[in-house]
């Protein structure tokens, strides 16, 4: 189907959703390195860190964006884009903070994958016999 007025309010609030959930992976990845750092070096505590709280601002706003996203498409659309969080702060942390990526770690993020694209793919499906109608 065309994207439609009434269909492109629910792209905007995917993309503000996604948009959200990249941050709230960076943000955890950014607190777990600080976790990381302030505990080998042995030093104050990690809520004392600079960058400890660029990660909870940055947290904030990926939560803001979720519940913005909420204002623009259904729950059922923008709950399951959770998992974008979760695939995204595996890659961080495996780049980054230099983890090690299991066998069991790749399936679920399969699994992930797959039941999201379920959802949307429904989602649109059933979308697009009422706008055509």
């Amino acid at each position: 189907t065309a994207i439609t007025p009434e269909n492109s309010v629910y792209i905007v609030g995917i993309c503000i959703a996604v948009c959200g959930n990249f941050l709230i992976s960076i943000s955890l990845n950014i607190q777990k390195y600080t976790h990381v750092r302030q505990s080998q070096r042995g030093t104050k505590p990690y809520y004392t860190s600079r960058l400890w709280w660029c990660g909870i601002l940055l947290m904030g706003l990926g939560e803001l964006g979720n519940f913005a996203a909420y204002g623009f498409a259904p729950a059922s659309l923008i709950a399951p884009l959770g998992c974008v969080s979760v695939i995204v702060s595996a890659v961080i942390s495996v780049v980054f903070l230099k983890e090690t990526l299991r066998a069991s770690d790749i399936l679920g993020e399969r699994v992930l994958l797959t039941s999201h694209n379920e959802v949307l793919v429904n989602f649109f499906s059933v979308f697009s016999c009422f706008v055509g109608k």
